[in-house]
């Protein structure tokens, strides 16, 4: 999850959004490059977690 103090996020990956806060999916070998992005606009709160075992199982079922 990002939150900007103003604005919104023009970048990929978004799963949702509710006002300025957005919660992203990004490939692990992208997490570097995007948290790099992310912080060079006005962030005043990013968490990055690894999704739990009920996502993964999701997406697997989801993808087939």
């Amino acid at each position: 999850m990002v939150t900007f103090r103003s604005g919104s996020w023009k970048g990929d990956y978004v799963v949702k959004s509710i006002g300025n806060t957005f919660e992203l999916r990004v490939p692990r070998e992208e997490v570097n490059s995007v948290v790099k992005e992310l912080l060079e606009n006005d962030v005043i709160d990013l968490t990055v977690e690894e999704p739990n075992l009920e996502e993964v199982l999701r997406y697997v079922v989801k993808a087939g």
